[in-house]
């Protein structure tokens, strides 16, 4: 498949959700710069993606994580303050800050947590609790019975809690 061709289908498939991810951590004017900056690392490292190691999704988004993290260190280590608005999330008034901070710590110990799992078991948790698959819809898209993919899932849930204890 041409380069062209495969990076327009990767931003298609992806856009919506990488821009749902960043729009929801940085304030609304520097969303679109972020998401140039994702689909831009994205393309330049492609050819270095390794599909053993973890599915595409999961890869774009660690890429995702990393810049959203990469921006707010930025703009810290420039001196510059931090969106506080968008820190505190005081628009939508949903959590306070010291457990906005605890939340994302615990997302990305999960994060580092998920890519230690095997990349059946992780593409089952980033189906199922990320994209919002149904366990029958998961069954479907992995090609496995929906029991299989419930016992997969409970099996990955489990590792995942011990991954996360220790």
């Amino acid at each position: 498949m041409n380069d062209a061709i495969l990076e327009e289908q990767v931003y298609l498939d992806y856009k919506d959700k990488v821009y749902s991810y960043i729009r929801g951590k940085v304030s609304n004017d520097d969303v679109e710069d972020l998401l140039s900056s994702v689909f831009l690392k994205v393309y330049q490292n492609l050819d270095r993606f390794d599909s053993s190691k973890a599915s595409l999704s999961t890869w774009i988004y660690t890429i995702t994580h990393n810049e959203v993290c990469n921006y707010y260190r930025g703009k810290t280590n420039q001196g510059a303050l931090v969106d506080i608005e968008a820190v505190l999330n005081i628009t939508n008034n949903t959590e306070p800050f010291i457990e906005k901070l605890i939340r994302e710590e615990e997302i990305e110990a999960l994060a580092n947590a998920l890519e230690k799992l095997p990349e059946r078991e992780r593409d089952i948790i980033v189906l199922r609790f990320y994209h919002g698959y149904s366990p029958a819809e998961v069954g479907r898209l992995m090609k496995i019975s929906y029991s299989n993919a419930k016992f997969l899932q409970h099996r990955a849930i489990g590792k995942l809690k011990k991954l996360m204890v220790d």
